[in-house]
């Protein structure tokens, strides 16, 4: 044999070097023919030509053969051909899960699926890409309808009280590849096997995967309670310490009987580690398993597509019809609530399970639309419910949250006390000042609005700790602009006048302050600040100081603040002031540290997120990346900002007006006079601010109001109010018009074009300021002519 093979090799060889052309001699004319090109250099030489001698793929397994040989010989780019080339079949199911079972899963799939590079070429590696996604995508499918066909499944449980014991392990592997969506079909088996055919399903079940412990937990919801009891014994044996929150039920209820009680209590204390005497009370348990979810302290594998199993009356089943997973915070209510209700199930007199129940399901209730525009939305399914439990309990919730500071369930507390106009809310309680009137001072703009409007919509005398702030708070929303405005601090008002340019182009109004004071005032002045960019070189005061003020202060508390650092020549220079600024950010809550920028989209970007964190909602991942994220974000502001103005402008009209006593309106006087030059509000609000500044001392009502009177673009019933309000004002303080504006006035009166109604009212505006024969005489004797000799 060895010498059939030599002989076969040098003949082999000797053929070779008849055929092959003979080389060039030097000095020798080269051989007849076309002489050989060179390799050209778009399509360099490759040493693959032993790739001539493969037989072409043909079939599924033969490309998927080929893609992993190259793959193997470091050539992804040949393989992203024998990829499309398998593709290019439209291979069926049953032909992926050929492929997917002799490799022993989807790893080899995904790891081609994580691959950087293809290709050089960069059409060629998009390609690739894209055909390995829909190859994963595929098979993937292909998994899913085999391991989940619940007809299938079905078949394989029953197997599993077969007399065969090879039948009953085949079954086994079957399931196991299938997971938690074996359970449901293994558990309507086991709810109909008796005697040896339900204890061989039963010797099977702990040999599951761990992915089943969530549907087998599901199944204890069945009112079954010899089910119960096989199941409390199936995740003994499994030593599934993550099913101990839901066995405090089973331990606790009073409508299951004594015998299912011991025994939860007796797999609890053998999960945990303990004695059935040394375990918590069930309702204890229980509320401080809703406190987890409550806190956010429970981590979810996958936080944007949990899965939940449930038992819905009829089958145990994964998720709900038009949501097959749910987001981390939909599951956080949903288990929260479930343990909440468990709790009160056994004690509904349980306060901590009442409190923490009606804190999750408020914060839930409102959390889709971020806490914001709380006075303008509809009720929820749980505001509802506050108006149907003792207020006391809402008051109690009310101050838990602003102790744990959840804005949210403030908001919706403080809104359904006054709607309820629950007094007890205005009443101080054991920790001092009522629970509305600390929520004045909580250090969140809505938050204190939402208080102010509770407090005034409650009947009976204000708490005297309350009147001024209530003022304070309803002057600062009034005063604010229908517009989403930064300030900007920098002492260089030329770099800060190019920021307040940046922060024009991207949609916001700007605002700029020279120093730390001058910052703080203008913070004070209103409430429509909704973020603040701070040179770190700011003085009057230091960063440092400024910093704190920000953060201690009720009103600025928790707007975004960025602090910038300028640009400078020497980047050593850069370098050190932003260490030192970072250092001081440290210390407070939510300021972040950046280069200087006058880039719209870049500011944009920092605005919005910074408001959407303040609104209790930030942005995912696939909002920042959108530009239309931004511009709902601020679009929702401005609602919000718009319905507080108006509301703020009628109850510093009806505190002016004397329909709400206990109140001064004196610290809002330039604020409403303001609102009346400018026409803001609605309809309410504009004839409530007339009223409200014709009650206001001084000479400058009288011109405010017959500026209005005089404007024939206000409407005509604004202007009516006016004249009536003007006629008041001069009766009650005396007429202190210019000679010019009673000429308008007397003007207005003889226009034949002026409403007949009009005509009358300001005809006895005109009589009003005539003046009587006592006011004649104090100005007769006022008159001082001009002395002899003078000029």
């Amino acid at each position: 044999m060895l010498r059939s093979v030599c002989r076969f090799g040098i003949g082999f060889a000797f053929l070779i070097a008849l055929l092959s052309p003979a080389p060039a001699q030097d000095g020798k004319r080269p051989p007849k023919g076309k002489p050989k090109e060179p390799p050209r250099k778009e399509e360099p030489e490759r040493r693959d030509d032993y790739r001539e001698f493969f037989k072409k793929p043909e079939t599924v397994k033969e490309y998927w053969r080929a893609l992993k040989f190259e793959m193997e010989v470091g050539r992804p780019d040949l393989a992203a051909r024998h990829l499309h080339g398998l593709l290019s079949l439209k291979p069926t199911d049953e032909q992926l899960l050929e492929i997917e079972e002799q490799e022993g899963g989807l790893a080899p799939f995904l790891a081609l699926g994580n691959l950087r590079k293809w290709d050089d070429n960069p059409k060629a590696d998009a390609q690739a890409k894209k055909d390995i996604q829909e190859l994963i995508t595929a098979v993937s499918a292909a998994l899913k309808n085999r391991l989940g066909n619940r007809e299938r499944l079905a078949v394989f449980a029953r197997r599993l009280a077969s007399d065969d014991p090879d039948e009953r392990s085949f079954a086994l592997k079957e399931l196991y590849r299938s997971g938690a969506l074996a359970i449901p079909p293994i558990i309507d088996v086991l709810r109909e096997a008796k005697g040896d055919d339900r204890l061989r399903v039963l010797e099977y079940l702990p040999k599951l995967g761990r992915d089943t412990v969530p549907p087998l937990v599901a199944a204890l919801d069945i009112d079954d309670n010899e089910l119960r009891f096989d199941l409390l014994d199936v995740l003994k044996r499994r030593g599934a310490v993550e099913a101990v929150p839901f066995l405090w039920h089973l331990a606790g209820s009073p409508k299951l009987p004594a015998a299912l009680h011991a025994r939860a209590k007796e797999v609890l204390a053998y999960l945990l580690e303990t004695t059935p005497g040394r375990l918590q009370t069930p309702k204890v348990a229980l509320t401080r398993e809703a406190e987890r979810y409550y806190r956010h302290q429970v981590r979810f594998e996958e936080p944007e597509r949990v899965v939940v199993w449930r038992w819905d009356g009829k089958q145990i089943v994964s998720g709900w019809p038009k949501a097959p997973t749910i987001p981390a915070s939909k599951a956080e209510e949903h288990y929260g609530l479930r343990f909440a209700r468990e709790a009160l199930d056994i004690d509904p007199g349980y306060r901590p399970a009442q409190l923490v129940f009606l804190a999750l399901a408020l914060e839930k209730s409102l959390e889709p639309a971020g806490n914001d525009s709380p006075l303008g939305r509809g009720p929820t399914s749980a505001t509802e419910l506050l108006t149907k439990i003792n207020p006391d309990l809402a008051v109690a919730v009310l101050e838990r949250a602003l102790t744990d500071q959840r804005v949210g369930v403030i908001l919706g507390t403080a809104k359904a006390l006054g709607d309820l106009g629950e007094v007890r809310a205005n009443r101080p309680s054991g920790r001092g000042e009522p629970a509305l009137v600390r929520a004045l001072n909580y250090p969140d703009r809505r938050v204190q609005f939402v208080a102010a409007d509770a407090l005034l919509r409650i009947p009976g005398p204000p708490s005297h700790s309350a009147t001024h702030r209530v003022v304070d708070v309803l002057r600062r929303q009034a005063a604010s602009d229908p517009a989403a405005r930064v300030l900007v601090a920098d002492a260089d008002r030329d770099r800060a006048n190019l920021v307040a340019g940046g922060l024009k182009k991207a949609g916001f109004e700007a605002v700029v302050a020279g120093t730390g004071r001058e910052a703080m005032q203008l913070l004070h002045k209103s409430a429509d600040i909704d973020a603040v960019f701070v040179d770190a070189g700011i003085a009057l005061p230091e960063l440092p100081f400024l910093l704190g003020q920000l953060r201690g202060d009720p009103d600025a508390a928790v707007l975004p603040v960025f602090v910038t650092v300028p640009p400078f020549k020497d980047p050593r220079r850069a370098a050190e002031v932003e260490r030192k600024a970072r250092r001081t950010a440290e210390n407070y809550r939510d300021v972040r540290v950046m280069l200087a920028t006058t880039d719209p989209a870049t500011l944009q970007r920092l605005v919005v997120e910074g408001l959407a964190a303040e609104m209790g909602r930030p942005l995912s991942e696939a909002e920042r990346k959108g530009g239309a994220a931004a511009a709902d974000r601020v679009k929702r502001l401005l609602a919000e900002r718009m319905s507080h103005i108006d509301r703020a402008l009628v109850w510093l009209g009806k505190i002016a007006t004397g329909q709400v006593p206990g109140y001064d309106p004196r610290p809002a006087a330039e604020t409403l006079i303001a609102a009346l030059r400018e026409g803001k509000g609605g309809r309410e609000a504009r004839q409530l601010v007339i009223e409200a500044v014709g009650r206001l001392p001084g000479p400058q009502p009288q011109r405010e109001l017959a500026a209005v009177l005089l404007d024939p673009m206000r409407p005509a019933p604004l202007r009516l109010t006016a004249a009536t309000e003007l006629l008041r004002h001069v009766q009650q303080h005396g007429p202190t018009l210019a000679a010019a504006e009673v000429r308008s006035l007397a003007d207005l009166a003889a226009a034949r074009d002026t409403p007949a109604d009009l005509r009358g009212k300001v005809a006895l505006v005109l009589t009003a300021l005539r003046p009587d024969a006592r006011t004649s005489g104090d100005r007769l004797r006022g008159y001082t002519p001009v002395p002899p000799g003078g000029k």
